[in-house]
């Protein structure tokens, strides 16, 4: 009798050692699940407010590992930002005279918490002066519309957990054929 209750103790005590461990196991893909970053990102192109913004829309944070900037699918220099690219084409003075320019350089190994922003790109009409929306005004969106549709951009980041995620997106899904017309 005290063998068959020995023998019995020694299964339960492997069962429910057994159990933990599944449990364990469970637990922690659930904590993986659960402090997950997640990459939105947020475009909006009108006449007043042109900007890209990164946002961490996730519970836990994003450890940025690189964020590539492409023009034609061909990538650009990694000190260069989405900016620089727009001044190929339109010069930093001629956005001046219509826009309050805001845009940041997100350096490798950044980290982006909860609910937090980032701005790749942002021009605010400014509101200090009276903007005369002649034909230069309408060329220059026109050529900002024409530059921003042939950025595409890649962020690659992790979580806490070392899990590697990549998103991507093209800025041609998101700024319009508005304004083309006024190309030269």
């Amino acid at each position: 009798m005290d063998y068959i209750i020995e023998v019995a103790t020694i299964a339960i005590s492997i069962i429910a050692l057994g159990s933990a461990l599944i449990f364990n196991k469970h637990q922690i893909q659930h904590n993986k699940n659960s402090v997950r970053p997640y990459a939105n990102f947020k475009f909006n192109h009108s006449d007043q407010v042109i900007y890209v913004i990164l946002q961490n829309a996730g519970i836990g944070p994003m450890l940025i590992n690189a964020l590539k900037v492409y023009i034609d699918s061909v990538e650009i220099d990694k000190e260069k930002s989405v900016m620089s690219c727009v001044n190929t084409i339109i010069s930093r003075e001629q956005l001046k005279k219509y826009y309050d320019i805001d845009y940041k350089h997100i350096r490798n190994k950044s980290v982006l918490s909860p609910d937090s922003e980032f701005s790749i790109i942002s021009l605010h009409e400014r509101k200090d002066i009276k903007i005369k929306k002649d034909e230069e005004y309408y060329q220059t969106l026109a050529k900002l519309a024409f530059i921003l549709r042939k950025i595409s951009i890649e962020l690659d980041f992790d979580d806490i957990y070392k899990t590697n995620f990549t998103e991507e997106r093209k800025f041609s899904n998101h700024f319009g054929e508005r304004y083309l017309e006024y190309l030269e």
